[in-house]
């Protein structure tokens, strides 16, 4: 309760327009108030995909005696009528078989795909969360500027404790605890708010450190697996905070995954869990990506025999190589040439038509320009001020 109190004034002080947040939902959360009267503010972090047989309302459930024996008496009538059934079959002969065969037995069930469904995982920090309540849910993009605008009213259908892989059913939640809760599917897509109130606040406006890059497209090995495909993509992208799914103009479904271990692991979940087909992946494509910083903050040379910015190229055979250097232009000569592009324009009016040159004649006799003798001898001059190996490389 004393952490909450602290990390909820940090939490409070990003929220847009906090002056239209309910007080008392503020002063609940600073007091982790856990009774019915407390506002019900609760952060879904991520929504997790639980085969749904694993649920506690589908899982086996103790018999008593009676029931025992009830469902005994059932699975002996059902074996004396097979019985009875086989010896009429066999007085009748072989062809009186294959019609009774025909008529009384049903054929054998297909197996049934086993259900994904999507459990959210949530932090509550003050009221108290029961099954059947109606809540209000806030995404990402929430404001209570707007309150009609990313936001819907759900019903908690079911709440859960989370002891590691397994899930126990409850009937509410007090503030303080993390649960699962069921009925959010369709609601939330990866993380949001739940509130008793509107106005609420905006507890899911969190930006990821970095976006992911690593982009693969992916189809299904037998194209009838498309539709499977689909809806596994929709359950990895709600399952999986980190990951993005993308449908390109052409049709082509593309995911973006945060590095190659994420995407090995995204690819398993849609071939085991989510779509259970066999899928095909190109391969990776990552975007070249770079950045400009000081050279005291850079990486200190591995070789200290070169010099930075210096590349070597060498032709096959190795008989000819050839050194490029860049570096930045000094600040004073980058200044000369953006005060002087006009007279640089004006050296090129031999290459161009009669037109354009008519044109920028026009324009430069407006402003002053530079001869090339003089804007050459003004570069030599800035040069030569920075000293160094900038001198005597006018000609160059």
């Amino acid at each position: 309760m004393q952490a909450q109190t602290e990390r909820t004034n940090l939490i409070l002080e990003n929220q847009p327009r906090r002056d239209l947040i309910p007080k008392q939902l503020e002063q609940a959360m600073k007091a982790c108030d856990s009774s019915d009267e407390a506002p019900v503010v609760a952060y879904v972090s991520k929504m997790v995909a639980v085969p749904e047989k694993e649920l506690p309302r589908s899982k086996a459930q103790t018999l008593t005696a009676e029931e025992m024996r009830a469902r005994a008496a059932e699975a002996r009538r059902a074996r004396l009528e097979a019985t009875n059934i086989e010896s009429v079959t066999q007085a009748l002969g072989e062809t009186t078989i294959n019609e009774a065969t025909e008529q009384n037995v049903e054929a054998e069930p297909e197996p049934e795909v086993e259900k994904e469904v999507l459990i959210g995982v949530a932090r509550l920090y003050s009221g108290t969360v029961h099954v059947g309540q109606e809540l209000h849910i806030y995404g990402p993009k929430y404001s209570p500027e707007h309150p009609d605008e990313y936001h819907e009213v759900v019903t908690i259908t079911n709440l859960y404790l989370i002891m590691g892989r397994e899930l126990i059913a409850l009937d509410s939640v007090p503030a303080g605890n993390v649960f699962g809760i069921n009925g959010l599917e369709g609601k939330i897509l990866k993380n949001g708010t739940v509130c008793s109130v509107n106005p609420g606040i905006n507890l899911a406006g969190v930006q990821l450190g970095s976006a992911p890059i690593v982009r693969v497209a992916l189809e299904p090995v037998w194209p009838a697996d498309l539709p499977k495909l689909v809806e596994g993509l929709r359950l990895l992208n709600q399952a999986d905070s980190c990951v993005q799914v993308l449908v390109q103009d052409s049709g082509e479904h593309v995911i973006l995954t945060a590095g190659e271990l994420h995407l090995e692991r995204c690819l398993n979940d849609l071939r085991e869990r989510f779509a259970k087909v066999e899928i095909s992946a190109s391969k990776p494509i990552v975007p070249f990506r770079e950045t400009i910083v000081k050279a005291p903050d850079m990486i200190a040379l591995k070789d200290t025999s070169t010099r930075r910015g210096t590349a070597t190229i060498t032709t096959p055979n190795g008989d000819v190589s050839v050194r490029i250097r860049t570096r930045p232009l000094p600040k004073a000569v980058t200044e000369y040439l953006l005060k002087h592009t006009e007279s640089m324009k004006n050296f090129l009016l031999d290459r161009r038509t009669s037109a354009e040159e008519d044109l920028a004649t026009e324009r430069l006799t407006m402003e002053k320009t530079l001869t090339l003798a003089e804007f050459k001898k003004g570069l030599e001059e800035v040069l030569e001020a920075e000293g160094g190996e900038w001198k005597s490389i006018i000609d160059r």
